[in-house]
């Protein structure tokens, strides 16, 4: 996996990541599975594309795949 400088910290970071604190919390696990599914077709499509998109994309694709 390719990692990009976070800032001058020394740390390396993955270009795409998903926060899972909603999983269980506010997300049920039907919506739960859905965001996951969603953010796995979307790194795809960021691996193949360089396409970039923001959280409200993200939670649209989840919306449609639910």
């Amino acid at each position: 996996m390719q990692r990009r400088p976070l800032g001058d910290t020394g740390l390396g970071i993955a270009p795409l990541a998903l926060g899972g604190n909603v999983f269980g919390w506010t997300a049920d696990e039907r919506t739960s599975f859905a965001l996951l599914d969603a953010f796995v077709d979307l790194a795809s499509l960021v691996r193949a594309t360089g396409l970039a998109l923001d959280p409200e994309d993200l939670a649209a694709l989840a919306a449609a795949s639910a």
